[in-house]
């Protein structure tokens, strides 16, 4: 069976709670969807889709007026493959080293529960999730990343436990500039990763390299696009800054998007 588990951030304008939710699911090859399906709100996910291939998903809520909200696509959506043959871990590539220096020669296959691998996780030697890889002393390894999940770097100790997790600094944003309004273009310049396009409610902020959420005090902020660290904040006159901008809440959670 391949059901994809999934969470739902919301936020209500009134502070109303959500009462009911709704999903639908496409291939990204093709342009219709499939049909809406009810979405359990203590364990949401998919239907069993037995499709293998690269999907688009699409949610909305509602609240406990009735009113329900307009689609929401998932910035990562999800992938369903080897249904059948590996139907409990999930096979991942790992490599000795760091996100700066790792070693090819390295490279074997281990497998997880969620691709998205995070410190407290376990990483197993075998698809069937009973024998925990066991490092003593902790061994570092690099994961080159897959879909929905970035390029990291971490430790993995006894029984298998992932800890000294960060990023590799892949994603595209690096830059959270602090803003009143869409007309404001200065403001503090912080270094952050984002998970997912920055630009949809639910995408996690990070402090640069680091697993540790981005505090945005729920302010707004500009995201800016470029590489070179040396050219933020204030030279304001070469940032390459969206043209939205996203409210971001002490979590680190992008809770509003204003399109300006």
């Amino acid at each position: 069976m391949c059901q994809i588990n999934f969470s739902i951030q919301y936020t209500d304008a009134d502070g109303d709670t959500l009462q009911a939710a709704e999903g639908r699911y496409k291939l990204k090859s093709v342009a219709t969807f499939s049909p809406v399906f009810n979405i359990n709100l203590s364990n949401p996910k998919t239907p069993d889709i037995k499709v293998n291939g690269v999907y688009d998903l699409e949610v909305r809520v509602q609240d406990v007026k009735g009113l329900w909200s307009n689609w929401f696509t998932s910035s990562q959506g999800f992938k369903i493959g080897d249904c059948n043959t590996t139907p409990n871990g999930l096979a991942i590539t790992l490599l000795e080293g760091t996100c700066s220096a790792s070693n090819p020669a390295s490279s074997f296959t281990y497998y997880v529960s969620d691709y998205n691998i995070k410190n407290g996780n376990i990483i197993y030697s075998d698809k069937l999730l009973t024998t925990p890889l066991n490092r003593s002393p902790n061994q570092n390894y690099y994961f080159a990343g897959t879909f929905g999940a970035s390029e990291r770097g971490f430790s993995v100790g006894i029984n298998g436990v992932v800890s000294n997790m960060s990023f590799c600094g892949t994603n595209i944003f690096v830059g959270a500039l602090e803003v009143n309004d869409c007309d404001s273009n200065s403001g503090q310049n912080n270094l952050v990763d984002i998970t997912g396009n920055g630009q949809t409610i639910g995408d996690k902020v990070y402090s640069k390299d680091t697993i540790t959420p981005f505090n945005g005090g729920n302010k707004w902020y500009r995201f800016t696009f470029s590489g070179n660290e040396e050219i933020f904040y204030p030279n304001l006159n070469i940032l390459d800054i969206t043209a939205y901008i996203a409210r971001i809440d002490s979590n680190g959670n992008i809770t509003e998007i204003n399109n300006c």
